[in-house]
């Protein structure tokens, strides 16, 4: 299919429905069809990822004595600086599956594009709609209502 694709520059659109219990169709797919015939599929975690034996934690606090909670402060910081009064902690959301869409998205949108368009967004909000943004992703048809779910 790919093949297809590539040699006759046919525009292509895939819906994906997939039954809750086959989540990795869609991981797999980006996997695949995303991946150039010359690079690996592979991916590597972050280096600043901790390993867990909780396979349910996908919260991990950023210790304030590290390079990655100063270089994100930082860059924070030069952004938002008399904006904010406190920053209370700094958390890392690990989800490798979560990890490998955005690889097989930034590898598409640099090779349709031609450039690197990625830009650092920040994110802040009370526990509550954090807990929501962790378990169903940044859903876009919550915007706007500042974490009141019905």
């Amino acid at each position: 299919m790919k093949q297809q694709i590539e040699n006759r520059k046919l525009p292509w659109t895939v819906k994906f429905i997939v039954h809750p219990s086959q989540q990795n169709v869609y991981d797999e797919f980006c996997k695949q069809v995303l991946s150039s015939d010359h690079a690996s599929n592979d991916y590597q975690l972050p280096s600043t990822w901790k390993r867990s034996d909780d396979d349910d934690q996908l919260r991990f606090i950023v210790s304030k004595n590290t390079d990655e909670y100063n270089s994100i402060i930082r860059k924070f910081d030069e952004q938002m600086k008399g904006y904010y009064t406190e920053i209370v902690k700094l958390e890392r959301i690990q989800n490798e599956r979560w990890y490998m869409q955005y690889i097989a998205h930034r590898k598409d949108f640099k090779k349709r594009l031609g450039m690197d368009t990625e830009k650092r967004l920040y994110h802040g909000c009370p526990e509550i709609p954090a807990d929501s943004i962790i378990n169903d992703c940044f859903n876009r048809s919550f915007a706007g209502v500042n974490g009141i779910l019905s």
